[in-house]
């Protein structure tokens, strides 16, 4: 089973809504294509590139605080301004500091914080990462972007119009945040155990749907009787249970074949009831970033068939953080 989930920097934090930010609006990047892997096992990756010119392969990660680059490319990053460990994702990596350069999508340049992380992404998460950073919620906070797995799009969208069509159920985001934590954190009916806070995870690639803690998830069996129940044993004797469920309910929409895992690994205060990439890819999932909200419409029942899209690398990435969430 493959279920990693980006944890979060760990620091004082406090809460602060999108819809308070007061930002001029950004000169918008035009629509790109999804990688056919994308939510069928595989990160969603977008071309980034340079002011050079050099074109730079991000995955788009919802749950990671800080955008960050591989180390390979800290010869054009000038002086390094700090060096430290950082809790990033699933461990502690050695990190540089530096000044933010532009990096563009299409034509637009991108808004991001001053400051960027480079760290050896390759060696952390195995030699067959083949990325060369992270988009992290220090960028993708400015924009109101629409993940269309249907059409194989991904779209930036005006937020003061997002509106004007259908775009599903809305669902409440805040973005817990401090000097360097900021990952995406909505508010829902979570597969029937109440409307209860949880963290949505692009990052989270893999077959497994959402994370939940373990009192949620023994209550989910009782509720009703699982299609599969598989116990896994952490490396300190504690089990873990993975479910599957024919059928449940997310909100106001049934969904089928969903594989739910019981969270006992490190989190923050939302973190361990989770969404990842499988479950939203049957979904037109819009997050309205500036305005607070996140739109799901259902396009598929069930998940998206990942037989011929599973990449050696994604399947090492959720390797790593299965190892690391049992240690």
């Amino acid at each position: 089973m493959r279920f990693p989930i980006s944890c979060g920097i760990i620091c004082l934090i406090f809460l602060c809504s999108c819809a308070t930010q007061k930002e001029a609006p950004p000169s918008l990047p035009t629509e790109v294509s999804l990688n056919p892997g994308a939510g069928r096992g595989d990160f969603i990756r977008v071309k980034l590139r340079l002011e050079t010119g050099q074109e730079l392969s991000f995955t788009v990660d919802t749950a990671s605080p800080r955008t960050i680059l591989d180390k390979s490319l800290e010869p054009k990053l000038g002086k390094r301004l700090v060096t430290r460990d950082m809790n990033i994702l699933y461990g502690l990596m050695e990190c540089g500091l530096y000044k933010t350069p532009k990096l563009y999508l299409g034509n637009a340049q991108l808004l991001m914080t001053d400051h960027i992380l480079a760290g050896d992404l390759h060696k952390f998460f195995g030699p067959s990462y083949k990325a060369d950073g992270i988009l992290g919620m220090d960028c993708l906070r400015h924009y109101c972007i629409q993940l269309d797995f249907a059409a194989g799009k991904m779209r930036f969208l005006d937020p003061d119009h997002a509106g004007d069509e259908d775009l599903g159920e809305a669902f409440p985001l805040t973005i817990p945040f401090g000097d360097t934590f900021a990952d995406t954190v909505a508010r829902g009916d979570y597969f029937g155990t109440g409307r209860i806070y949880f963290e949505v995870d692009t990052g989270n690639v893999g077959d497994v749907d959402a994370l939940f803690d373990s009192e949620s998830f023994h209550r989910e069996l009782k509720i009703q009787k699982a299609a599969f129940l598989e116990s896994l044993t952490t490396s300190d004797g504690n089990p873990e249970g993975v479910a599957g469920f024919s059928t449940n309910v997310f909100g106001n929409q049934t969904y089928s074949d969903l594989t739910f895992l019981e969270w006992k690994g490190p989190h923050d205060w939302a973190d361990q009831n989770n969404i990842g990439l499988s479950f939203l890819a049957r979904n037109l999932v819009t997050f309205d970033f500036p305005k607070g909200v996140m739109y799901l419409k259902q396009q598929s029942v069930g998940p998206l068939d990942p037989s011929d899209f599973l990449t050696i690398e994604a399947a090492e990435f959720s390797a790593k953080a299965a190892d690391f969430c049992r240690a």
